[in-house]
């Protein structure tokens, strides 16, 4: 039996996640909004095949905070799915003034490897923590991050 690693990457042009960074009073549930950036993928002649990865705006950072962004991965394929690794990266920010060194995407905190069904949806128990580090300026209020999520895992039972 050939087991096919798979990788995604997203890309500017497939899109990213979007941090807002509204000034609010600090939240310390891991809950979210429901808005999402989607990334999708497709199977490939090349034997590689590219799954979903979703993740949940976080909203309300401030200097020293530390948000949960959960994520939601989705098999396109008829083969079952095991996701290895989830990532995140800050790869653009809305303001010049506010580089994206201002904010960090820490490693995925829930237990891997997870395995997504054949056509299957699953939101991950575990999250992205974003975090603003404590001495971020007070001026990266409002600043929207995009952050640009991979994800790898490889196919069960081809």
């Amino acid at each position: 039996m050939k087991v096919w690693w798979v990788t995604v990457a997203s890309v500017a042009l497939l899109g990213g996640v979007v941090v807002a960074l509204l000034p609010s009073a600090p939240d310390t549930s891991r809950g979210s909004d429901d808005e999402a950036m989607v990334m999708v993928g497709r199977e490939h002649n090349d034997g590689t095949v590219r799954f979903t990865i979703e993740g949940r705006t976080v909203r309300g950072l401030y200097p020293g905070a530390v948000k949960q962004m959960r994520t939601t991965v989705v098999n396109p394929s008829r083969h079952r799915l095991r996701v290895q690794k989830l990532d995140g990266k800050v790869v653009s920010t809305s303001r010049r003034s506010c580089p994206i060194r201002n904010l960090q995407v820490r490693p995925y905190d829930g237990k891997l490897p997870q395995f997504i069904e054949p056509y299957g949806r699953v939101t991950l128990s575990g999250a992205l923590p974003v975090a603003m580090p404590p001495d971020a300026p007070s001026n990266c209020a409002g600043v929207r991050f995009t952050i640009a999520l991979s994800g790898v895992g490889r196919q069960e039972g081809r």
